[in-house]
């Protein structure tokens, strides 16, 4: 029987998650990088995904984003089912990624990676370009840089524009304070904050629990393949399984 209120109205319908992972297993010929991880990020929501080396954080966002086959379960995107399209088609509905190690074009300039990061969407691409060196002023200044001559702070902060080029639902982030100062890395969660003020959904993929909690909303542990627990940020930090399960924290 359907829930109704007092005076006898319906509540409102939740709004179905924008992303949602169900069931998904991926095998890499006999080991398994998911088994059977189910888990929904909601719009509007920062996820955050803890776990030590190994654990499945990269190939949970490889099975996002369609870089790895799944071998059982599906990615709902939206109201659609796209485990079977390509990753361009992906791209193209709405996901970006920022990979880990950043992967700057080096001998592209600042502006040309951004105009490179929007090419599902060349129409405006300039328009796109001048707002994102407008949103980042650290990358105006360099916008005839060489990509390759940058701090990795600075590399960092331009695959996040990159990604942003192409005006996605969601952005996936492969451990963004991986190989960074700590200087660097409060940049680059400062940004991060910007992003989430304007209600951009994010994956966050990180072994700093530290970090990860500053930021999101739920927060989600792997262990070998295994979802092991979906909490919040403040019960992340005092959940004795975290410690137990996860020692990557840095």
């Amino acid at each position: 029987m359907a829930e109704t209120h007092a005076n006898g109205s319906r509540p409102p319908a939740a709004a179905a998650p924008l992303l949602s992972v169900d069931a998904v297993t991926v095998d890499y010929g006999g080991t398994k990088g998911l088994d059977n991880v189910s888990l929904s990020v909601n719009r509007g929501e920062v996820l955050a995904v803890l776990g030590a080396n190994g654990a499945g954080k990269t190939s949970l966002l490889n099975a996002v984003l369609g870089m790895v086959k799944v071998s059982a379960g599906k990615v709902i995107f939206g109201a659609a089912d796209v485990t079977q399209l390509r990753t361009a088609a992906r791209v193209k509905s709405g996901m970006a990624v920022v990979p880990e190690g950043r992967r700057v074009f080096g001998s592209m300039s600042v502006a040309e990676n951004l105009r490179v990061g929007g090419f599902t969407k060349p129409k405006d691409a300039r328009k796109r370009v001048d707002a994102l060196l407008e949103q980042f002023p650290i990358l105006a200044s360099r916008a005839k840089q060489l990509a390759g001559t940058l701090s990795g702070g600075e590399q960092q902060i331009l695959a996040i524009a990159r990604a942003l080029a192409a005006e996605p639902s969601v952005l996936l982030l492969d451990e963004p304070s991986l190989g960074l100062s700590p200087i660097m890395v409060s940049k680059v969660y400062e940004t991060l904050e910007g992003l989430k003020s304007t209600g951009l959904t994010m994956v966050l993929v990180e072994q700093s629990l530290e970090w990860a909690t500053s930021i999101a909303q739920r927060v989600c542990l792997l262990e070998l393949g295994h979802l092991r627990l979906t909490t919040d940020p403040e019960s992340a930090k005092t959940d004795g399984r975290i410690a137990a399960l996860y020692m990557g924290d840095r």
